[in-house]
């Protein structure tokens, strides 16, 4: 739970920091001047991964940080004359781990270019809270069914929601931990994550290549299908 929580987080602060970053550049005419010398795919493709580096940073700084605080415990609380609390960390494997942190990282390059296209939709921070709502509902309801998947991680409901790529990067990494989940199924979801990507990205890019440079009102649904199918 807690490490859906920590994945949850990550996504959501620094999605909308890339969301308000693409916002700012835009509404100070930054982005013109840039896109005058890079193609619009390369400033998307330049944010998400400087962002997602960001990103990875600070988690590993925080684990860093736990661990030693976590061994440190003891010196700690005798400073406030606390008695030692004893409590097991679950064990992590090696594998597990750098599976965990693929799904983060194939999830972030989901969400982050949703929050870019979204971000280079508005001109005004009235219109940020509604453009990232459909992105937002997506990332909310992964974390929404964190519950029912605690509670059964091997029913069928379980499993179409951690195969989904939208909540597949939260989802997938609780049933990990919690039961035995075969290699078939797992490279299944990291496939589909990855198909997930690329259509994310795709759309994002067309939305982001005419978004930047439109300004005035909002484009409504209608209006984005046209933008992706004139600059597809």
């Amino acid at each position: 739970y807690a490490l859906a929580c920590v994945l949850y987080m990550m996504l959501m602060i620094h999605g909308q920091q890339i969301l308000r970053g693409v916002m700012e550049e835009k509404t100070s005419r930054v982005a013109e001047v840039v896109i005058s010398s890079v193609s619009t795919d390369a400033l998307l493709a330049g944010k998400v991964i400087g962002v997602g580096a960001a990103s990875l940073t600070q988690m590993v700084i925080w684990a860093l940080s736990s661990v030693l605080v976590y061994q440190g415990r003891g010196a700690i609380l005798a400073q406030f004359h606390v008695a030692n609390a004893q409590f097991p960390l679950p064990h992590i494997g090696l594998g597990v781990a750098l599976l965990l942190l693929l799904f983060f990282v194939l999830g972030f390059i989901f969400y982050a270019a949703l929050f870019a296209a979204m971000g280079s939709t508005v001109s005004n921070e009235q219109d940020v809270q509604q453009a990232s709502m459909p992105v937002m509902l997506m990332l909310i309801a992964s974390i929404v069914f964190v519950q029912p998947i605690l509670l059964d991680p091997t029913s069928t409901f379980s499993k179409v929601m951690s195969w989904l790529p939208f909540s597949a990067p939260i989802l997938m990494p609780l049933r990990m931990t919690m039961i035995q989940v075969s290699w078939i199924e797992i490279s299944g979801t990291l496939a589909g994550m990855l198909a997930g990507c690329i259509l994310a990205t795709w759309f994002a890019a067309r939305v982001y290549r005419v978004g930047m440079l439109m300004y005035g009102k909002r484009p409504s649904l209608r209006e984005l299908a046209r933008w992706v199918k004139r600059s597809a």
